[in-house]
């Protein structure tokens, strides 16, 4: 099943996410009006109601692929799935290095080493 609505998934990411997100916001480093809109105190469920419309659009995407080229079910669940994942976790490594950032230091987590 698609990890959008997997609990564990939810807990061990998309809380942590809403909150550093929250921070950025509140700090002023969201430049982006829809980022913004998504995000913050108060706004728990538009980000978290914007998930499950992803999600929702991601399983529409697959059925979509699976039709329109004769692919299994299987093989379009991973085209879309696989390519969300990349975009994924990309930015995740970008903010999630940034300790300084949750920390409000702005230093790299990786800037002192080799």
């Amino acid at each position: 099943m698609f990890q959008g609505f997997n609990v564990w998934h939810f807990l061990q990411y998309l809380a942590p996410m809403w909150f550093l997100m929250a921070m950025r916001k509140q700090r002023g480093e969201i430049d982006n009006r829809f980022t913004a809109a998504m995000n913050g105190s108060g706004r728990v469920w538009r980000f978290h109601c914007l998930a499950v419309a992803l999600t929702a659009a991601a399983a529409g995407l697959v059925l979509v692929i699976a039709g329109v080229f004769g692919v299994s079910l299987q093989q379009a669940h991973h085209i879309v799935i696989l390519s969300a994942l990349l975009q994924h976790f990309y930015p995740d490594h970008l903010q999630l290095t940034k300790l300084g950032d949750l920390l409000g230091t702005g230093d790299r987590l990786l800037a002192d080493r080799p």
